[in-house]
């Protein structure tokens, strides 16, 4: 299994497709970690910002 934080933008998408177009790893593989929880997140309601 890999983890990938941060991976936003052009850097984290194009790290992203290189190791899916060139069969780097599985993709069920794959973790995608975004940096903050998104607006959509069932608990980001609930968390607070420093």
């Amino acid at each position: 299994m890999l983890a990938l934080t941060s991976a936003t933008g052009k850097l984290g998408s194009a790290v992203i497709s290189a190791i899916l177009e060139n069969n780097l790893i599985d993709p069920k593989d794959l973790v995608i970690c975004p940096p903050q929880p998104t607006r959509t997140s069932p608990t980001s309601s609930n968390s607070t910002q420093p």
